[in-house]
């Protein structure tokens, strides 16, 4: 999956009073582990770090805006 949003808090354990260990940016991708509540568990794919994310911060469906096509050939 990837980030969506400009910046999401990636917390040690799901408690929103947790530390704040690490930050996705915008583009950063990461796997889905779990979901418990209205936290999902994360690894992120850039360092292997494993967190969690609310819920609420990351939305799975969001329509694409644009179409980018690259023709190119090798002669």
């Amino acid at each position: 999956m990837r980030s969506n949003l400009p910046v999401i808090n990636v917390h040690e354990k799901k408690n929103i009073k947790s530390k704040v260990a690490t930050q996705l940016l915008y583009g950063d991708t990461f796997i889905k582990i779990g979901k418990k509540g209205s936290w999902i568990k994360i690894k992120i794919d850039s360092d292997n770090y494993k967190g969690f994310i609310k819920k609420k911060t990351f939305f799975n469906k969001i329509k694409s805006t644009h179409k980018v096509c690259s023709l190119s050939a090798n002669l």
